[in-house]
């Protein structure tokens, strides 16, 4: 990356693909935190867990590090979450991301391999099979159905 500057001298200059991946990143992060508004009753530590994933389901997260985040035991912000949000860690984390798959599936021309990425499933198959299954067809044919371009 080259530097320039106006003031001092030294502006970056960014890459056109870097600039399309960041709006593109934050974009999913304003449909999520529309989609997905956490329950008024949960516990600051749950809602906090919450807030957190949707900032961070593209990454590798697991029960331990949301747990870790809040001060709590793993296996108490499991039962926590499930009684406050009406379903597990696991399962939210993995909405989330069937979430956003969802919309740069109609809303982008992206391969779906990339698709799977950026939703936050490092395994392409698990992800093809997971999507049919949960919606009743394949990625393609979703995009096929709802494109918005």
């Amino acid at each position: 990356m080259r530097r320039f500057s106006i003031k001092s001298r030294r502006i970056e200059i960014i890459k056109a693909e870097d600039l399309k991946e960041i709006f593109g990143d934050y974009k999913d992060h304003l449909f999520l935190r529309q989609q997905r508004p956490v329950p008024e009753h949960v516990s600051s530590a749950v809602r906090r867990v919450a807030e957190y994933l949707k900032l961070h389901y593209q990454e590798s997260v697991g029960l331990p590090d949301a747990a870790e985040l809040v001060g709590l035991n793993p296996a108490y912000l499991s039962y926590l979450f499930k009684q406050e949000m009406g379903g597990g860690f696991s399962s939210y984390l993995f909405e989330l991301r069937m979430d956003c798959a969802k919309a740069l599936l109609s809303g982008t021309n992206d391969k779906i391999k990339e698709v799977a990425r950026r939703s936050g499933f490092n395994d392409y198959h698990y992800f093809s099979k997971s999507f049919k299954k949960v919606n009743g067809c394949s990625p393609a044919e979703y995009r096929k159905n709802h494109s918005k371009i």
